[in-house]
């Protein structure tokens, strides 16, 4: 073999080398941008939604930290990190649920409610804490990472309880990824039908993004599993495997960070109302003549942006005793009640006006014509080009 192919073989092998470290390398710098970006926008106080995802990213990055450690066999760096690095893994996905649900949740969600999704993570630790630095020595940690990352099993006992405490870690952050994504998935489609109680056109704030989520988010557990589903010393000695994970991992990251920082709270706290009051409370108020004079008379519909908070507010009233007494008293929603009013007033700027469609779209209150032929087909039974058309409507 010549001098001039052997340059160029070694030249290509270490280009490869340095491409695959900066893959190895992507998911944490992506993680380190993003965990900087969201926690200057903490600043303002409306912001503070988002802290478990800032702690989502922070303990993401010392997951990878560990994952680093692991691939270039800097095994006492690696044992160092071992024990917080189990609670940065399996609490993952837990954070990132609790995002999701505090962006989406009428009502603020407590730190009491969410704190529970981080005691097995904690135990874990515990566990961990305990059998690696309580009940061993510093020699046996140091040959236990090396048996364990080289596949050199030792017949003691001790040795065993460990290799099973990490194999059982390994597993349960592959549950917890299938628990989480599925609860993640769920809050998403209940949130879509908890909008139509607060805004008219609930369209601009809908979580399309979730789909880019939910899509890298499958691919990312589909790898974990590849990756968990094989030994420590199997994954040390191939080098695609880790390398899809970290660019799936790359993915991943970016776009939670990416669309995570931009989302601003949905929902603001919210008081309950006592249903075995909420009757006397409308009457008291006037609720229905208020309601009535801000749609029928003053065509509070027509605002494009109107939402239950706005309404609540010309009317003079709480937000949450007007969302009541549309659900118990008018039997429909908010999103509802305020198309069909859209709807009866595009109705007749059909029959009594020549306008074109977008036009009456506009005037009516929609923000687009796509919910404009929606809601007129669901309350008029047809199309607003057919409308003015036929005489059975």
């Amino acid at each position: 073999m010549s001098n001039s192919v052997i340059f160029h073989f070694l030249s290509f092998e270490g280009l490869l080398k340095h491409i695959i470290e900066i893959l190895y390398l992507t998911p944490l710098l992506i993680c380190i941008l993003w965990f900087i970006s969201i926690l200057v926008t903490l600043i303002n106080r409306d912001n503070l939604f988002k802290v478990p995802l800032l702690l989502f990213f922070l303990n993401s990055m010392l997951a990878l930290i560990m994952s680093n450690l692991y691939e270039r066999q800097l095994h006492i760096h690696f044992l160092f990190l071992y024990v917080p690095a189990v609670f940065s893994a399996l609490s993952m996905f837990p954070l990132y649920y609790i995002y999701i649900r505090k962006l989406t949740s009428p009502g603020e969600y407590y730190f009491l409610k969410w704190y529970k999704h981080l005691i097995i993570p904690f135990f874990a630790m515990l566990i961990a804490l305990i059998m690696v630095f309580g009940k061993t020595s510093t020699n046996d940690r140091l040959d236990w990472i090396h048996n364990l990352v080289f596949e050199e099993p030792r017949d003691d006992l001790h040795y065993s309880l460990l290799n099973n405490m990490d194999s059982i870690f390994r597993k349960l952050f592959l549950v917890f990824s299938v628990i989480y994504f599925y609860l993640t998935t769920r809050v998403i489609h209940e949130y879509k039908s908890t909008i139509k109680l607060f805004f008219s056109n609930y369209e601009r704030v809908s979580l399309s993004w979730f789909k880019t989520f939910k899509y890298s988010y499958f691919l990312t557990i589909i790898a974990a599993f590849t990756y968990f589903s094989l030994s420590r010393f199997v994954t040390s000695q191939t080098v695609i495997l880790p390398v899809i994970t970290h660019f799936l991992l790359a993915i991943f990251f970016w776009n939670i960070g990416y669309y995570g920082k931009q989302q601003n709270k949905i929902f603001y706290e919210e008081e309950l109302l006592d249903a075995d009051n909420s009757k006397s409370i409308y009457e008291k108020i006037g609720l229905e003549t208020k309601l009535q004079e801000q749609l029928d008379e003053k065509q509070a519909y027509r605002e494009k942006d109107l939402t239950l908070s706005k309404l609540a507010l010309l009317i003079g009233t709480n937000k949450s005793y007007l969302s009541r007494y549309i659900n118990q008293e008018l039997n429909t929603n908010f999103n509802d009640l305020v198309n069909r009013k859209r709807v009866d007033y595009a109705k007749e700027l059909l029959l009594s006006e020549n306008r074109n469609l977008y036009d009456i779209c506009e005037i009516s209150g929609f923000n687009s014509m796509s919910s404009f032929y929606r809601a007129f087909k669901k309350f008029a039974g047809t199309t607003p080009n057919m409308y003015d058309k036929d005489s059975d409507f």
